[in-house]
């Protein structure tokens, strides 16, 4: 049986997509980096326009999985979150929530990358 407690034992993770045909990097993310991301995504603007589409092949985004099951994921300036079957969007015009995501990830995790 799941419990709330249980789900917070299993923490935030970050991870990022930049492989094809093989599983892309995951790691946790300590507990401050994701409600530091969380307030982050609470000041920013609601997204209007076109969106970015990633490439198919090469980065592709990055994301934090909250211990609650909510899940951001960013790409460019866009950030998004997902809850409960719904998206909703955000700018992040200096990109500080995917910078600051990739920057978490231990030396060596990710191949060279320019988010």
């Amino acid at each position: 049986m799941g419990t709330s407690r249980s789900s917070e034992a299993r923490g935030w993770v970050a991870g990022a997509s930049v492989y094809s045909g093989r599983r892309d990097p995951t790691w946790p993310a300590p507990a401050e980096l994701g409600r530091r991301l969380e307030q982050l995504w609470g000041q920013l603007p609601p997204w209007s326009g076109r969106r970015p589409q990633p490439p198919s092949l090469g980065y592709r985004g990055c994301q934090l999985i909250a211990p609650d099951g909510r899940v951001w994921t960013a790409y460019r300036q866009l950030v998004s979150l997902g809850v409960d079957g719904r998206r909703e969007a955000r700018r992040d015009s200096e990109r500080e929530f995917e910078r600051t995501l990739i920057a978490s990830g231990p030396a060596g995790i990710l191949p060279p990358i320019s988010p």
